[in-house]
């Protein structure tokens, strides 16, 4: 009867097995920070939906003639004037040049501002923009993301205006 030989099994190195572990740490790096870009990126897009959101609101607002404050209204506008908060308001008849007051205010989150203060107005009661041509820059962390109101009112994310 013949006895079998017995049949070692070889392992990996210690320098295979480091190699292996510094290959998945430095593809775990890199998508580490491919997804910390687009969650900025995100971010951003999130916060600039809302906003347009809320200029699309005072744009209906002022085609169906909305009334506010116990009257007819002049315009309403969106107004940002700080880096970080936006508010909805409207301007009476019959004081069509004073500044707007104040229905509700926003704020942008995460982190997000606004790289640029300003105002966009629709007249009543066709929801004419009064203002002309308004981009509206959001930043954060080097990455910036537009929204466009054009003078004749469309509104569009995510390019600057022409």
């Amino acid at each position: 009867m013949k006895i079998p030989k017995l049949k070692l099994f070889s392992g990996f190195t210690i320098i295979e097995l480091l190699v292996v572990i510094a290959i998945i740490s430095i593809i775990t790096v890199v998508l580490l920070l491919s997804f910390g870009d687009s969650r900025v990126k995100k971010e951003l897009e999130t916060n600039a939906n809302e906003f347009a959101g809320v200029v699309r609101e005072a744009q209906n607002y002022a085609l169906t003639g909305k009334q506010a404050g116990g009257g007819t209204v002049c315009a309403f506008s969106v107004t940002w004037t700080t880096p970080s908060t936006y508010s909805l308001g409207y301007t009476a008849s019959g004081s069509c040049a004073t500044a707007p007051t104040s229905l509700v205010s926003y704020s942008l989150k995460n982190g997000v501002i606004f790289s640029n203060s300003g105002a966009v107005s629709f007249k009543s009661p066709w929801a004419e923009v009064t203002t002309g041509d308004v981009q509206v820059n959001f930043s954060r962390s080097g990455n910036t993301h537009s929204v466009c109101v054009n003078a004749e009112g469309k509104i569009s994310e995510g390019i600057t205006c022409p």
